[in-house]
């Protein structure tokens, strides 16, 4: 085949029915509708795979400097320009599981974005089959963490500190003054679920909120 009947092929190929899209200005808008039943192909042979004990979940960044409404904008990324997508990953393998691609935002909130994201990757997860999910800061909260418990799922994650509401813990300053290595924690108990927070000083201070892991054993490491 030429190029040229390749590039005319690929011009008008086409995954769905145009004539029958709902309007833009409609609420229920799909953004990526031109291309969502490739995509719902993709994810649902994703999701047949059978999950490892330990998941991650993170933002995937695919580049792109094309014109697109869904083209997002993140000048600390390394790929300014791009598409973004949510994750659901083997912690050891590194195989996708799941993923949500982010189309703009939306009017649809259950508990909250960050939360609502890492649910819906979830759903697949069997529940009270010690599962553990990772995830850092920017997913990290203590609702979405209770969430998952009651789903019978773990939750080990970095939290920004403006989350971690009235907590009564060393500050930075105290930690700092201390010296590398010192640490705080605290447990408390949430709508039934037990949650420890930890506190520690290395070459900043690091919170992390858990349902699995407490703060012990503490053990010495080579720098």
């Amino acid at each position: 085949m030429s190029r040229d009947r390749f590039l005319q092929i690929k011009k008008y190929l086409r995954v769905t029915d145009n004539s029958v899209q709902s309007n833009r200005t409609d609420i229920n808008f799909d953004r990526a509708n031109k291309v969502r039943p490739l995509l719902n192909i993709v994810k649902e042979n994703f999701r047949k795979i059978s999950k490892e004990q330990k998941l991650s979940i993170d933002e995937q960044i695919i580049p792109f400097k094309g014109k697109s409404i869904m083209k997002q904008h993140m000048p600390n990324k390394s790929n300014r320009w791009s598409y973004k997508m949510f994750l659901l990953v083997g912690g050891k393998s590194g195989i996708c599981y799941d993923f949500i691609s982010y189309t703009g935002k939306n009017d649809k909130k259950k508990h909250g974005f960050c939360t609502d994201i890492v649910l819906d990757l979830c759903e697949t997860v069997s529940s009270f089959t010690n599962h553990k999910v990772y995830f850092d800061n920017y997913f990290a909260t203590i609702h979405l963490q209770v969430e998952l418990r009651k789903l019978g799922i773990f939750a080990v994650g970095t939290v920004r500190p403006n989350r971690l509401i009235d907590l009564n813990i060393k500050s930075e300053k105290d930690l700092s003054k201390e010296g590398r290595g010192t640490m705080d924690h605290r447990v408390t108990d949430v709508e039934g679920v037990q949650l420890c927070v930890t506190r520690w000083y290395d070459n900043n201070v690091i919170n992390c909120l858990s349902t699995l892991h407490g703060c012990e054993p503490i053990e010495s490491a080579q720098r």
